[in-house]
């Protein structure tokens, strides 16, 4: 996701109603971002790429704290998951691994 697509998220984050559960979400998007420009306090937004919904924003950008949130849905539904695109982050293929284990990783290109 763009930055442009992020920030209209979160201008958005009080309107938009999170999906209840992640049923039938095949392809998804982590990315983080801050929530104010170069001061850190990062979030993790996770969205679903098939239908290009915001599925969850998760207050922190640390590995182990963005695995337990994800863990919280149930293996059934993370099993389903078949492709997580990500930025160039280094965290994010170990959260993958440990929480969708049938995921591919998707990084963009280098430029």
């Amino acid at each position: 996701m763009s930055y442009d697509e992020i920030k209209r998220i979160f201008e958005q984050v009080n309107t938009i109603k999170k999906k209840p559960n992640w049923q039938r979400v095949k392809r998804i998007c982590l990315d983080e971002i801050s929530m104010r420009k170069s001061q850190g306090n990062f979030v993790t937004v996770v969205s679903d790429l098939g239908e290009g919904n915001l599925i969850e924003m998760i207050d922190s950008h640390r590995g182990e704290e963005i695995i337990e949130v994800l863990m919280e849905q149930p293996i059934e539904v993370r099993e389903q998951v078949e492709e997580v695109s990500v930025d160039m982050w280094g965290g994010f293929p170990k959260v993958i691994k440990k929480v969708f284990p049938n995921a591919l990783v998707i990084r963009p290109l280098a430029k």
